[in-house]
């Protein structure tokens, strides 16, 4: 991304956005299975 941007400030209110979304989806995602019952396993 810093190649495009050339702007590290810009560069890190961006990639602090995109990993907020991406907690919170997952976080979603998580209490929805949780609500399903979905079992958890560790793959191993």
């Amino acid at each position: 991304m810093s190649e495009y941007l050339d702007d590290r400030k810009t560069e890190n209110v961006l990639l602090k956005s995109m990993q907020k979304h991406i907690i919170d989806t997952y976080q979603a995602l998580y209490e929805i299975m949780q609500n399903e019952n979905f079992e958890f396993r560790q793959i191993s």
